[in-house]
Protein backbone atom coordinates (compact mmCIF):
# COMPACT_ATOMS: atom_id res chain seq x y z
CA UNK A 1 0.00 0.00 0.00
CA UNK A 2 1.19 3.51 -0.84
CA UNK A 3 -0.11 6.47 1.15
CA UNK A 4 0.39 9.68 -0.83
CA UNK A 5 2.18 12.82 0.77
CA UNK A 6 2.20 15.14 -1.71
CA UNK A 7 0.47 17.72 -3.97
CA UNK A 8 -2.04 14.58 -5.36
CA UNK A 9 -3.88 14.91 -1.42
CA UNK A 10 -5.07 18.10 -3.44
CA UNK A 11 -6.30 16.55 -6.43
CA UNK A 12 -9.97 15.73 -6.67
CA UNK A 13 -11.10 12.68 -8.30
CA UNK A 14 -14.83 12.39 -9.82
CA UNK A 15 -16.55 8.87 -9.74
CA UNK A 16 -19.89 7.98 -10.21
CA UNK A 17 -21.04 11.73 -9.36
CA UNK A 18 -19.05 11.78 -6.37
CA UNK A 19 -15.71 13.72 -5.29
CA UNK A 20 -13.08 12.41 -3.41
CA UNK A 21 -9.49 13.18 -2.73
CA UNK A 22 -7.10 10.27 -3.18
CA UNK A 23 -5.17 9.35 -0.35
CA UNK A 24 -2.93 6.12 -1.89
CA UNK A 25 -3.39 3.60 -3.64
CA UNK A 26 -3.79 -0.43 -2.65
CA UNK A 27 -1.82 -1.82 -6.10
CA UNK A 28 -5.18 -2.55 -7.54
CA UNK A 29 -7.46 0.32 -6.49
CA UNK A 30 -7.17 3.71 -5.95
CA UNK A 31 -7.87 5.18 -1.54
CA UNK A 32 -9.76 7.77 -1.71
CA UNK A 33 -11.97 9.98 1.06
CA UNK A 34 -15.40 10.90 -0.35
CA UNK A 35 -15.70 14.61 -0.36
CA UNK A 36 -18.00 15.76 2.82
CA UNK A 37 -18.36 12.86 4.78
CA UNK A 38 -15.02 11.63 5.39
CA UNK A 39 -15.74 7.76 4.23
CA UNK A 40 -12.92 5.68 2.85
CA UNK A 41 -13.35 4.36 -0.30
CA UNK A 42 -11.37 1.87 -2.42
CA UNK A 43 -12.17 2.24 -6.24
CA UNK A 44 -11.01 1.84 -9.53
CA UNK A 45 -13.10 3.25 -12.67
CA UNK A 46 -11.79 1.56 -15.53
CA UNK A 47 -13.29 -1.95 -13.62
CA UNK A 48 -16.05 -0.12 -11.97
CA UNK A 49 -14.64 -1.15 -8.70
CA UNK A 50 -16.52 0.62 -5.47
CA UNK A 51 -15.88 -0.92 -2.16
CA UNK A 52 -16.33 0.72 1.31
CA UNK A 53 -13.37 0.70 3.46
CA UNK A 54 -14.41 2.92 6.67
CA UNK A 55 -16.31 5.07 8.09
CA UNK A 56 -13.84 7.63 8.15
CA UNK A 57 -10.22 8.67 7.94
CA UNK A 58 -9.20 8.24 11.83
CA UNK A 59 -10.75 4.41 11.34
CA UNK A 60 -8.72 3.82 8.66
CA UNK A 61 -5.50 5.05 10.43
CA UNK A 62 -6.83 2.99 13.50
CA UNK A 63 -7.20 -0.17 11.09
CA UNK A 64 -3.65 0.07 9.83
CA UNK A 65 -2.18 0.45 12.92
CA UNK A 66 -3.42 -2.20 14.31
CA UNK A 67 -3.45 -4.74 10.61
CA UNK A 68 0.62 -3.85 10.99
CA UNK A 69 0.69 -5.06 14.59
CA UNK A 70 -1.09 -8.35 13.83
CA UNK A 71 1.43 -8.91 10.79
CA UNK A 72 4.46 -8.21 12.99
CA UNK A 73 2.90 -10.13 16.25
CA UNK A 74 1.42 -12.84 13.99
CA UNK A 75 4.14 -14.37 12.21
CA UNK A 76 5.67 -16.32 15.34
CA UNK A 77 2.49 -18.06 16.43
CA UNK A 78 1.24 -21.09 15.92
CA UNK A 79 -1.96 -21.81 13.45
CA UNK A 80 -4.20 -22.08 16.18
CA UNK A 81 -2.74 -18.96 17.89
CA UNK A 82 -2.47 -16.95 14.80
CA UNK A 83 -6.07 -18.15 14.03
CA UNK A 84 -7.72 -16.53 17.71
CA UNK A 85 -5.62 -13.61 16.94
CA UNK A 86 -7.11 -12.84 13.77
CA UNK A 87 -10.73 -13.82 15.79
CA UNK A 88 -10.21 -11.22 17.73
CA UNK A 89 -8.66 -8.60 15.77
CA UNK A 90 -11.72 -8.61 13.11
CA UNK A 91 -14.23 -8.21 16.38
CA UNK A 92 -11.67 -5.52 17.51
CA UNK A 93 -12.33 -4.02 14.38
CA UNK A 94 -16.04 -4.69 13.69
CA UNK A 95 -16.58 -2.92 17.00
CA UNK A 96 -14.94 0.00 16.13
CA UNK A 97 -16.68 0.20 12.71
CA UNK A 98 -19.17 -2.01 12.57
CA UNK A 99 -19.69 -0.49 8.55
CA UNK A 100 -16.54 -1.88 7.69
CA UNK A 101 -17.56 -5.77 7.65
CA UNK A 102 -21.42 -5.16 7.06
CA UNK A 103 -20.63 -7.15 3.41
CA UNK A 104 -18.27 -9.32 2.43
CA UNK A 105 -17.18 -6.93 -0.50
CA UNK A 106 -16.30 -4.65 1.87
CA UNK A 107 -12.28 -3.65 1.92
CA UNK A 108 -11.77 -5.13 5.39
CA UNK A 109 -13.98 -8.25 5.23
CA UNK A 110 -11.50 -9.63 2.57
CA UNK A 111 -8.28 -8.52 3.85
CA UNK A 112 -9.16 -10.15 7.21
CA UNK A 113 -10.17 -13.02 4.83
CA UNK A 114 -6.63 -13.15 2.88
CA UNK A 115 -5.05 -13.18 6.36
CA UNK A 116 -7.16 -15.94 7.25
CA UNK A 117 -6.20 -17.68 3.56
CA UNK A 118 -2.85 -17.36 4.69
CA UNK A 119 -2.33 -14.66 1.23
CA UNK A 120 -1.24 -11.58 3.47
Amino acid sequence: MTLNRDERLLVPLRFRDTDFLVIGDDYGTTLVVEAGNDAVWSINPQQDIFRFVNSNVGHFVDFLGLYQALCEYGRDLGEEQESALVDDFRAWLRHRDAAAFEDDDHWWSLIVEQVEDGFL
